[in-house]
């Protein structure tokens, strides 16, 4: 088989010898010469075991392609000596070269260009081809070649870059696999047609945010739970993860102790229950958040809100307003409240509430202004025992119809002249 090629330098015929020495076949195994050369095997030993860096130069030129080849493997051989074999006839002599530890980047660069798959795979492999070749064999039409490439340790972003977006599956996905991936790489994978590409990248901690954003609304519920678990989400991830559609995915979400306002606010409106209690359980919610909450459809969550040590008063008053009885009483409990929400809750339905009112310490003359007129004799006397009246409840208590009221009015300290 002849064939021609154009060195850097010469006009060459690239000749491939088949059935001389079968591929698969080290030399050491060679036992006797394949020609007439009574010397051959004496010249291909010197070649295989020599020191002589020299010796070795002077058989480079020799006639035969099997001590060329010897010499092209030997790790004593110079790299002028490697350079003068990258430009032999014979392929594979240049193959040998190729796989030689001494062979230079600038060597190794003309050979990515050889005719010869097998001699491109070697620089591909080569710990010293530099990152101009390796971005040469990025595009190499041999998927070997390129498989190659894409597992080198030093493969440059240039040609990550070319085999991040390779027509290859399997290339893409040895891309993926690699540690260390420049962002830009890990943009184009994270946008690759297949799912198992994406995922690969999902399950990496070293994700530019633009890749994150664009998993975060994959297709693939399986990817977008991936980026959900992350310890690091950009605010617009959040976003568009708190309103997912796979109701694991939000409960995910809601558990983050990184969640900025309106990510809040979005899940303290989410469709299923369980998100809005998961947020109402959240301390330091801003105040729209809980306004949000104090009306929420669920008695479960406007309960959860209603315990909270810190309420701003409308909220207070909203819950104290509460259709529900078990979520005003948490309010009637509370150890501090607004005196609007006091008067509210002294006119309350219940009388379970007003009761709880009756007994506060802190309440405003309004309220029990309110509660003397109650229509229930015990709140009224409980009234009548507090510690400090105003003189016009006092007059009015004095005259209660309940004897119980009359007396607990009878018995205090402070009665006017006129009361008596």
């Amino acid at each position: 088989e002849n064939t021609t090629s154009t060195s850097s330098t010469d006009q060459v015929d690239f000749q491939t010898h088949q059935g001389d020495v079968p591929s698969a076949m080290s030399l050491e195994q060679l036992s006797e010469p394949t020609t007439n050369d009574p010397n051959l095997n004496e010249r291909i030993r010197e070649a295989q075991y020599s020191y002589s860096p020299d010796r070795l130069d002077q058989l480079a030129n020799d006639p035969h392609y099997l001590v060329r080849e010897a010499v092209a493997l030997n790790s004593r051989t110079r790299s002028d000596t490697l350079d003068r074999l990258s430009r032999d006839t014979v392929s594979s002599v240049r193959e040998r070269v190729a796989r030689n530890h001494n062979t230079r980047s600038l060597t190794l660069h003309t050979l990515a260009r050889d005719p010869d798959e097998r001699v491109r795979k070697n620089v591909a492999n080569h710990q010293n081809t530099d990152d101009d070749t390796l971005t040469v064999l990025a595009r190499d039409h041999s998927r070997e070649v390129r498989y190659l490439v894409a597992g080198h340790p030093r493969t440059p972003t240039d040609a990550l870059i070319i085999l991040a977006s390779d027509y290859d599956l399997s290339i893409r996905r040895h891309i993926a696999e690699r540690s260390n991936l420049p962002r830009q790489v890990l943009s184009i994978l994270a946008n690759d047609n297949y799912a198992e590409i994406r995922e690969k990248i999902a399950h990496r901690n070293d994700l530019p945010d633009d890749a994150i954003n664009s998993l975060a609304g994959d297709k693939e519920v399986s990817i977008r739970r991936l980026i959900a678990e992350k310890d690091r989400l950009p605010l617009s991830a959040l976003r568009t993860l708190a309103n997912d559609v796979d109701l694991g995915i939000r409960q995910t979400i809601v558990r983050r102790s990184d969640l900025p306002s309106d990510v809040l606010m979005t899940l303290a409106s989410d469709r299923d229950n369980s998100i809005r209690e998961s947020i109402a359980q959240k301390s330091n919610l801003p105040p729209e958040v809980l306004r949000t909450l104090a009306s929420d459809r669920a008695e479960s969550v406007r309960l959860i809100v209603a315990s909270k040590k810190e309420l701003p008063d409308d909220v207070v008053l909203t819950l104290a307003s509460d259709e529900k009885l078990q979520v005003r009483q948490k309010i009637a409990e509370r150890s501090s409240l607004p005196d609007r929400a006091l008067k509210l809750l002294a006119q309350d339905a219940d009388e379970s509430i007003r009761r709880t009112i009756a007994n506060r310490s802190d309440l405003p003359p309004e309220a029990i202004r309110i509660m003397a007129q109650d229509k229930s004799d015990t709140i009224r006397e409980v009234i009548a025992k507090k510690a400090t009246l105003p003189n016009d409840v006092i007059e009015l208590l004095a005259k209660d119809e309940n004897l119980g009221v009359r007396l607990a009015i009878s018995r205090r300290s402070d009665l006017s002249v006129d009361v008596i």
